[in-house]
């Protein structure tokens, strides 16, 4: 199987990654985190412009026509940037969304970057299996800043708008502060019960993460290469030096495994 990218994947990905290196270089994203709501508003407004939250949706529900290898490839991108905010729950919703015709202007407006989406991962139902949810998620990704909810459960996908009657949102402290945490109290709130498939949507959201994870770790690679470059030790780059050579090719090789697996798995689901 060629994992390698074909040129018009190619072509997505340099495209993501100028929109990003431009709008998203680390000093942007130290200051996002700093300020309140912790999402850049005009990035998130110009990616929706751009289609990105519905890159893998069918054109005939009003995305780009793409697939889950395509998706990986912004998540890649998301990764090596930082980039903070709900872009997970944003496109997942996007999907789940896309076979509902009473939430039209729900996913329109999913799609469409005025409303952002946090994922609450529920696979032992502690939150209630049908339309009333009851209960409470710890460490939900930016349930802080989101617009509504999308509640994956063991066999159910469920919705509904973070205004929601009974239910309460707190902010918790986080060791990575581009992903802001919350807790998710429910207390008989009434949700959408959706069509889309519990289990196919987590294993999307699967790759989706791992794509992430991989583009943190390319940009380490990357960072940690030009590092050893300028930094001088006893006179040399420290990357004249045998032990710094070989952390430096564990760290390509293992990252390139990472990334051939990812690949892989987007390719197969």
């Amino acid at each position: 199987m060629d994992l390698t990218f074909s040129p018009e994947e190619e072509a997505i990905r340099d495209a993501i990654r100028g929109v990003l290196d431009t709008r998203q270089p680390l000093a942007r994203v130290r200051a996002v985190m700093a300020e309140e709501p912790g999402v850049d508003a005009a990035l998130w407004r110009e990616a929706a412009g751009l289609g990105w939250f519905g890159l893998g949706i069918p054109e005939a529900a009003g995305g780009a026509g793409y697939g889950l290898p395509e998706e990986m490839i912004l998540f890649v991108e998301l990764g090596r940037s930082l980039a903070p905010g709900p872009w997970l729950g944003t496109v997942l919703a996007a999907h789940a969304l896309a076979g509902e015709p009473a939430l039209g202007s729900a996913h329109a407006a999913v799609v469409g970057g005025t409303r952002r989406v946090a994922v609450i991962d529920d696979p032992g139902d502690a939150l209630g299996r049908g339309a009333q949810l009851a209960g409470a998620a710890a460490r939900v990704p930016d349930a802080g800043i989101a617009d509504a909810f999308l509640v994956v459960g063991g066999t159910a996908v469920r919705y509904l708008a973070a205004d929601a009657a009974g239910l309460a949102c707190t902010v918790a402290p986080s060791i990575d502060p581009t992903r802001r945490v919350g807790g998710v109290r429910c207390d008989g709130v009434t949700a959408t019960v959706l069509h889309a498939p519990a289990a196919a949507l987590r294993q999307q959201a699967t790759v989706l993460v791992a794509a992430e994870a991989v583009g943190v770790a390319e940009r380490t690679l990357t960072m940690s290469v030009e590092y050893a470059k300028v930094r001088q030790q006893f006179g040399k780059p420290i990357g004249s030096f045998q032990a710094i050579k070989h952390r430096c090719a564990d760290m390509a090789v293992r990252t390139e495994v990472a990334r051939s697996a990812t690949a892989y798995a987007a390719v197969a689901v």
